[in-house]
């Protein structure tokens, strides 16, 4: 006589107090994208800490020609990033930045 086989046997995440089936690495769903946000975030700081040790203090600037601000997103500083994002002309001085002031 041959042997029925029923379904296996559900396996149960190993998070304590889930009651959930497994989905990867014996962590349900929820669990598991915990696990990788968890493990992300320990590596960009693992990064930081090598970064901060290795002396990488370079602060990068806009790539606009003749604009000396500090890099804020895409290579522009914040000013050129907001025309950038406006479909603005990026060669347009900015005003108010590089010109001398004039006291009254």
């Amino acid at each position: 006589m041959a042997k029925v086989l029923g379904p296996p046997p559900v396996r149960l995440c190993k998070a304590l107090g889930c009651r959930k089936p497994v989905h990867e690495n014996d962590r349900c769903l929820l669990h598991r994208q915990i696990e990788r946000e968890e493990y992300a975030a320990r590596e960009a700081e693992r990064a930081a800490t090598v970064a901060l040790a290795e002396g990488d203090k370079t602060i990068r600037h806009c790539t606009v020609r003749s604009c000396d601000r500090p890099s804020h997103a895409r290579g522009l500083c914040l000013a050129h990033y907001e025309r950038f994002r406006r479909h603005q002309s990026l060669t347009t001085p900015i005003r108010g930045w590089g010109q001398p002031t004039t006291s009254p």
